[in-house]
């Protein structure tokens, strides 16, 4: 046994990094590789939050902006657009035209 290759995987000098696959004999530098690895997804997980607190603060700072514009819709031109049919649409609202229609029938009594 006096080359390198003959001996024992254990007597093996390490050139470098310890292949994975040699972790099993060394639970103390798995546990140090798997904890340097959760570091760097704690911090990476934490750079996109603020990302995105970043981005929900400028979406929130921009609807407040929209909504303080006073809306200028002229109601002569304004169109809307619905996905049901006319018929089906026109029916649905005179049944709550009847529905309040009858409530403030109710009141008034």
């Amino acid at each position: 046994m006096s080359s390198e290759s003959e001996k024992p995987p254990a007597e093996k000098k390490s050139q470098g990094r310890t292949p994975k696959a040699d972790l099993p004999d060394f639970p103390h530098i798995r546990s140090a590789e798997a904890l340097q690895e959760l570091r760097h997804r704690v911090k990476k997980a934490a750079k996109e939050l603020r990302r995105l607190r970043r981005e929900n603060a400028a979406l929130a700072a921009r609807i407040q902006e929209l909504e303080a514009r006073p809306t200028k819709i002229d109601p002569h031109t304004a169109m809307l657009a619905f996905e049901e049919e006319p018929k089906l649409l026109r029916s649905t609202v005179q049944s709550f035209i009847k529905a309040i229609d009858n409530c403030l029938a109710e009141e008034v009594k």
